[in-house]
Order: structure tokens, then sequence, then C-alpha cells
């Protein structure tokens, strides 16, 4: 199984692309987004799953940690306040946003380091998407791979097609990236 963070060097930026090529001709292509960029950074160990469980004493893990539980403590001190004057309702209400903050901060924790990378390098085109603890790799052919562009209202969804298969692309792009995306790829592969 391949590591989501065996490419974490791979980019410095967040969702950008770089276009490599001889003399200007269309060549290398490579982009590496992730799904959220402020509250993780990229700075985890190679092999590391992303959860903040397997990476402990990690800063940015620290960090959130701490945030969260800060907002929980503060809710329900004041909540115990309202309490001790009698407004006691306000106890299960304090106790639910304490377990909402506690599954909100497991749901970053699982999908901060989500990234996809799609590299096109001679007759292979390689995506490899991380999300949560899964990595899947696609390859196709070069030759053979088609865009396919898909416009549902303001969303524009991009698939690689080849050989019956078809994997979104671009997950994490927003629309104006997308959009530049597909004008790379149509440019890059052949009968996009």
């Amino acid at each position: 199984m391949e590591s989501c963070y065996r490419f974490t060097g791979f980019n410095e930026g967040f969702n950008s692309t770089l276009f490599e090529g001889a003399n200007g001709q269309l060549g290398e292509f490579a982009l590496h987004t992730r799904r959220m960029n402020s509250l993780m950074g990229v700075s985890g160990n190679p092999g590391n799953s992303g959860n903040c469980s397997e990476s402990a004493g990690t800063h940015e893990c620290v960090m959130v940690a701490i945030v969260f539980s800060s907002l929980a403590v503060i809710s329900l001190m004041i909540a115990g306040a309202f309490a001790m004057l009698g407004a006691w309702l306000i106890l299960p209400f304090a106790g639910l946003e304490a377990v909402a903050l506690y599954l909100t901060y497991g749901w970053i924790t699982r999908h901060a380091r989500d990234s996809e990378l799609l590299t096109i390098s001679g007759n292979a085109v390689a995506l490899v998407v991380c999300e949560g603890q899964q990595t899947q790799r696609h390859e196709f052919n070069r030759a053979w791979a088609r865009l396919v562009v898909e416009q549902r209202g303001w969303h524009t969804r991009l698939a690689l097609r080849s050989q019956g298969r078809e994997v979104e692309v671009g997950r994490y792009l927003d629309g104006d990236g997308r959009q530049r995306l597909a004008r790379e790829l149509r440019a890059r592969l052949r009968g996009g």
C-alpha cells in the first residue's frame, strides 16, 4: 500500500499545478491538491497516515486539540455557571455542543491530509488519491485516457475515463482550478 505522504515535498504550494516540459513543449505534468490548507500542515512524517493518534506530538495535532478542547471547556464552564444560577436546562445543550466539537475534531484529524496527485509522464497517466486512511492508485495509458467534463449547475466535475473505468480528478480544486485543469488535460491527452 502506497503512503499518502510519499509526495509531501513534491509541491510546496497547496492546490497548485506544475507544468513542466522541455522548451515549452507539452511534456511532464503534475498536479498535487489537498483537501484542507490551514488546519493541518504538511510537515507529517513520510508514511504517516495523517491521523493525529498515529503522529502524537506533532505541532499541528496538538494545536488543533487545544483549540477544540478549549472551546468545549469554556462552553461547559459557562453552562455550569448558568446551572448554578438555576438555568440547569442549559447543561444538556452544552453537552451536545461538546460532543459535536469532539466529532468535528475527529473528522478533521482523519481528513486533514487528504490529497490527490495526478502525474502525466511519457505514456502513463497516474492518479493517487488519499482519503482518510485509504490510498487508491489508478494508472491509465495516455493514448487511451479521455477527459470527461460534466457541468451540473455551477459545479464542474472532471474525470478520466479509459477502458470502461472512470475516476474523478481535481476533486479538491475550486471551479476556476477545475477549468484550468480541464484546459491543461485536454492539451496533454490525445483526443481528450
